[in-house]
């Protein structure tokens, strides 16, 4: 079986007073005011391991973790234990995706199942949806035409942390707050689910942490101008303090034990022990995220109000 062409998600260029990550030289830094008079999507950055999906003509299912496919249809295959919990989901709902998606589209997001350089133990899901590219268009969905295509399916996508007209520098990083997917110690201490994540497969939580994004933030902004139902550029904003845990732990997380990142509450086919709590999950939607994480504030069109900690639900 002859494998499909490969679509490479694009790098992405770093805005202006972004902190620089392994490989980046900055030579294509750009200015925040080749954003002024667009409209703009603000999305939270999240650590995960890229990866997309598709079909082929055949009805074939592959899937990608950047530039190479993985194979889909084995469990054990070689150096590709990080990816058992995608393959088995993309199989649970194989039928309902090609139904929808066809030999059009490449599904492209990042898998959460194996903790990285921030703890999560809030997740809606183990793959989180970020871009959606139709192969017969030649173009990137934009954000409204990427719900249109998702709606029904049980894919979640990165938190929306704002939509709009660009406005400031100071204003999209007054949106750098908690994320949607990590529990406040002020409400719950993700340390403690942290501490769970390591007994699962006998890692040592203390040397774990400290290898950790332990500021509770975010990584970043990841943020794309959007235009007549297309996503026409695409920059990002990431964090010093995480560039720093990442220099500082001085290895790659494939390198380390395979922690994984816990699910808010059981959900689709994963695993039951990776839920944090019993019980049903609250809905999860990318365009509100704080009806699912009352930690963050809404942020309205004009701007108003950056994240801050709320009241435990």
């Amino acid at each position: 079986m002859e494998a499909p062409r490969i679509f490479k998600y694009p790098r992405t260029r770093h805005l202006a007073d972004s902190a620089l990550q392994a490989g980046d030289d900055g030579s294509d830094r750009t200015p925040f005011l080749t954003l002024a008079g667009c409209h703009v999507v603000y999305e939270e950055k999240v650590d995960g391991a890229n990866s997309a999906f598709r079909f082929d003509g055949a009805g074939d299912l592959w899937a990608q973790s950047r530039g190479h496919y993985l194979a889909v249809n084995e469990r054990n295959a070689p150096r590709e234990r990080d990816w058992v919990l995608l393959k088995e989901w993309l199989q649970a709902h194989r039928d309902e995706f090609l139904a929808r998606f066809e030999d059009r589209y490449v599904v492209h997001g990042e898998f959460m199942g194996i903790l990285h350089s921030v703890p999560y133990n809030a997740l809606p899901g183990l793959f989180l949806e970020f871009d959606i590219y139709d192969t017969v268009v030649d173009c990137f969905l934009d954000t409204p035409s990427r719900r249109a295509l998702c709606e029904g399916l049980p894919i979640a996508s990165v938190p929306v942390l704002y939509s709009g007209p660009a406005r400031t520098l100071e204003h999209m990083k007054s949106l750098i707050g908690p994320s949607a997917f990590r529990t406040p110690v002020e409400i719950e201490d993700w340390r403690e689910s942290l501490r769970r994540a390591c007994a699962i497969v006998g890692d040592d939580f203390d040397k774990r942490l400290s290898k950790m994004d332990v500021s509770g933030l975010i990584e970043g902004i990841y943020i794309k101008v959007e235009r007549d139902g297309r996503t026409v550029d695409r920059l990002k904003w990431v964090r010093s303090g995480f560039v720093q845990t990442i220099l500082t732990a001085d290895e790659h997380w494939q390198s380390r034990f395979p922690v994984p990142n816990l699910l808010e509450a059981q959900t689709d086919v994963f695993p039951a022990y990776l839920a944090r709590r019993p019980g049903a999950a609250p809905e999860y939607d990318a365009d509100r995220p704080w009806l699912w994480a009352p930690w963050i504030a809404p942020v309205d069109a004009a701007g108003d109000g950056p994240p801050m900690v709320q009241a435990p639900r």
